[in-house]
């Protein structure tokens, strides 16, 4: 009888053994396939995050310097968007120097994801600003304006406010221009993982302290087993990467993500998750955002207030090198083109138990952030009536259709009304004199 177990267990783990070495084998084969069809060379170079950002001690994130990569983009027209920053770190061709050229104005961008853009460098706003001035304002009858792009992707409007005081001000700019995106600057002031601030004596805000520490993908042990495990295979298998999207946009996503299966990092039975394994993330933000007004008034309304002192520093702060400062209100895709990708929007609106009001939070924003802007000095456009028209007679997008990011014709038509409004109001000529 013995003799016989042992002959059974010796053959159970013999073949346990094989089946082990054969999937193995397997997963290997396929990993290796995978790398050489997507021209993978090696799973030993830096994610893309690394690639593009580094950890700064008082911003959380900033940009590499010299930073040329081409990222797939299957929304893009040429499927592929190619991210390059300059020595500086800004997101622009050529290189950039704090000294101003003689008789230069300089103009200096700082916003989120939107204005560092999932474009090409030459289709980002700043770029066709400056491409506006070129070509509308006659040579000898204004200066050259110069145009640098500061904006930096996870940015809200303190990481933008505190750029400014640390290196935007070095660069002595004529005009400021903040591109306050409605879709989620305000719930940005709520996260405490980045730069923030906390409240203080006599409804005061000040700078919280902040421990910084990369804002980069963790790698070490202290995650956890499982989310060590997540980190690893996510780092170096092509296969798991693909097999993790595939399952997110499945209609298992949204099930697995509310039970905190989908992403260990998002286990909290939320429905805010579930949302986001089936949406993009430019939808995932201003419905997010809508979804934490509908039930966190309370830290909405205060979110609002810490924007409101940032905006008065940031008047100040402006003012302190003498120059102007324009605030410019990006809406969102679902304010100017809520007819496109309706299904989607629909399914994660019900997810989030967001009625048709609530959908229109982002307008909220809007009324709210101009007269704020507007009390600390700062001049304020909204594209909004223009953005609405372009859809409505041309009937083109002006945002991807599920990235929901501006695309290279909404970043040239926001171009064109920033320049058309700088060139009527005489700012150019004002900052000259």
């Amino acid at each position: 009888m013995r003799a016989e177990r042992a002959s059974r267990f010796s053959a159970l783990s013999g073949n346990l053994v094989v089946l082990i070495f054969t999937c193995a084998f397997g997963l290997t084969f396929v990993e290796v396939g995978l790398r050489v069809w997507m021209g993978i060379r090696s799973q030993t170079e830096p994610p893309l995050w690394e690639t593009l950002m580094r950890p700064s001690p008082s911003l959380g994130v900033e940009h590499n310097p010299d930073v040329n990569v081409s990222i797939s983009f299957p929304e893009h027209e040429q499927k592929r968007v190619c991210f390059r920053t300059n020595n500086q770190g800004l997101r622009q061709d050529g290189d950039s120097y704090y000294e101003k050229p003689e008789g230069c104005l300089r103009l200096l961008v700082l916003g989120d994801s939107h204005m560092d853009g999932v474009v090409n460098n030459e289709e980002l706003f700043a770029a066709r600003l400056e491409e506006f001035f070129r070509s509308n304002i006659e040579h000898g009858t204004r200066p050259r304006v110069q145009v640098l792009n500061a904006a930096v992707a996870t940015y809200g409007p303190l990481q933008q406010l505190l750029w400014l005081r640390q290196y935007g001000i070095l660069y002595r700019p004529d005009i400021v221009i903040v591109v306050f995106y409605v879709g989620n600057d305000i719930v940005n002031l709520l996260s405490e993982t980045v730069p923030h601030l906390e409240e203080a004596a006599g409804n005061e805000f000040v700078l919280a302290d902040y421990p910084i520490q990369p804002s980069l993908p963790p790698t070490g042990n202290d995650r956890g087993m499982v989310l060590a495990a997540k980190f690893f295979l996510e780092r170096h298998l092509v296969s798991y990467r693909l097999m993790r999207d595939w399952v997110k946009r499945s209609p298992l996503g949204p099930v697995l993500a509310t039970l905190g299966l989908a992403d260990p990092e998002k286990a909290t039975v939320n429905a805010r998750q579930a949302a986001e394994a089936i949406s993009p993330e430019g939808m995932g933000q201003s419905l997010t955002q809508a979804h934490l007004a509908r039930t966190r008034p309370d830290e909405i309304a205060a979110a609002f207030r810490k924007c409101d002192r940032v905006l008065d520093w940031l008047g100040d702060e402006v003012g302190t090198v003498g120059a102007e400062c324009l605030l410019v209100l990006l809406p969102t895709k679902q304010q100017v083109e809520p007819d496109d990708d309706q299904e989607r929007t629909a399914r994660v609106a019900h997810i989030l138990s967001l009625e048709r009001p609530d959908l229109r939070f982002d307008d909220v924003v809007s009324s709210q952030i101009r007269p704020m802007a507007e009390r600390a000095g700062i001049s304020v456009i909204d594209p909004l009536p223009e953005f609405r028209d372009h859809r409505a007679t041309s009937g083109g997008r002006l945002y991807y259709k599920t990235d929901w990011h501006l695309n290279s014709a909404g970043h040239r038509l926001l171009g064109e009304i920033v320049g058309r409004y700088l060139v009527e109001f005489d700012l150019l000529a004002a900052r000259r004199s």
